[in-house]
Order: C-alpha cells, then sequence, then structure tokens
C-alpha cells in the first residue's frame, strides 16, 4: 500500500468494526478515532475535563474508579513474575510486598526477547539539514504537530 492511498484512508474513510464487538466498545474507538479534533474523546483543552469524559463514558460503566485508584480491584489478567522466588520471598516477609506491588527497575528487560536485548544499540546521529528540509506537506490535514520538534528547528 502506498503512502498516498493510507493517508486517503485515515483522512478520508471511516472504519469498520466488526460485528462481534459491542456497541459501548465501537462507540468508544469511534470516539477516540474522531477526525475532528475538538470532538475526539479525550481531546479536551482542559486535563480534567478529558479525564472524565474518557471515564464517564459508556464503555467503561462497570469500572469503580475510585477502587481502582485505592487498589482494590483485582487485575483480570497478572503477569508472571521472572523471579517467582523472589516474590514469595518478598510476600512472606511484608505484606505490602504482594505482587501487585512489585515493582521492577526501569531497566528491567526480562520481557523482552534475548535477540532485542543482545544487539548492541546504533545511535544514528541527527542530521539537522535533512530534517530542516523535509517535505512537511505529507502530514498536511492531520491535526498535531510536536511543538519540540518546531522548537528544535
Amino acid at each position: 500500500m502506498c503512502r498516498c492511498v493510507l493517508f486517503s484512508a485515515i483522512t478520508e474513510h471511516n472504519v469498520s468494526y466488526p460485528k462481534s464487538m459491542s456497541k459501548e466498545a465501537v462507540s468508544i474507538c469511534k470516539a477516540l478515532l474522531n477526525k475532528n479534533p475538538s470532538k475526539r474523546l479525550g481531546c479536551s483543552t482542559n486535563d480534567a475535563v478529558a479525564e472524565a469524559d474518557i471515564k464517564e463514558h459508556p464503555f467503561f460503566r462497570r469500572i469503580d474508579w475510585f477502587k481502582l485508584k485505592a487498589r482494590h480491584v483485582q487485575p483480570p489478567f497478572k503477569p508472571k513474575l521472572v523471579s517467582h522466588l523472589l516474590s514469595i520471598i518478598l510476600e512472606s516477609t511484608n505484606p505490602k510486598w504482594s505482587s501487585l506491588n512489585y515493582k521492577k527497575s526501569s531497566d528491567d528487560v526480562s520481557n523482552f526477547d534475548s535477540d532485542f536485548t543482545h544487539e548492541i544499540p546504533k545511535l544514528t546521529p541527527i542530521d539537522r539539514l535533512f530534517l530542516m528540509n523535509l517535505d512537511r506537506t505529507e502530514f498536511d490535514g492531520f491535526s498535531y504537530v510536536n511543538p519540540e520538534y518546531i522548537q528544535e528547528l
């Protein structure tokens, strides 16, 4: 699929949803993917309003946000810890260290395939001249422009 067809599909066509999706699921997808940013769910200029709009959507009607924030809700899925033994030791010594509260370091890569974690990173230097000469018309019609991108140039 060429870029122009892809961009045309994004800006001009509607998404088709499987019949197996609930009407609430379709509704939230449509609201999140609304092409008009001023009407898009969660895109209010006021963050509190945007958050409330999302939380009040019928898709989330069964969620008790207060219990969720207080961590009184059992998650529907618990990922396996890399070190089950460590979690047992932590839980036995201090109940506050339940598997829900166990936090790995930010350097932990145990959930990534070793093919990727053993690769030597190759950093590509930024060619500022190339960035300045990019054809920015490719993104005409899109509503979001990263303000940091503009500041860097």
